[in-house]
């Protein structure tokens, strides 16, 4: 595994709480339910015709996922896998 990959991973549990701090706030919310509602997580990200958009929208959505996955991470559930088995994929 790549030493920058390495250290992503030993960083992933103190990032999942940083996104806790940032979103579990009420302005966090707020913030976190317009990306919702602009980032396709309730719609099609397909335009017809247009792959270019489409894979542009899927960009989009796909940043909006990071963020609710980041905030269902258990940070404490995280560092037990890291010293495990690892992440997984």
């Amino acid at each position: 595994m790549p030493e920058n990959r390495r250290e992503q991973l030993a960083k992933l549990p103190e990032i999942a709480v940083a996104y806790r701090q940032v979103f579990e706030t009420a302005a966090g919310r707020e913030v976190l339910e317009d990306l919702e509602s602009i980032g396709y997580i309730h719609s099609s990200t397909f335009v017809p015709g247009d792959p270019n958009e489409t894979a542009c929208n899927e960009g989009t959505r796909r940043l909006v996922l990071h963020i609710q996955n980041m905030l269902r991470l258990e940070p404490e559930q995280l560092t037990r896998q890291l010293k495990g088995k690892g992440r997984g994929r």
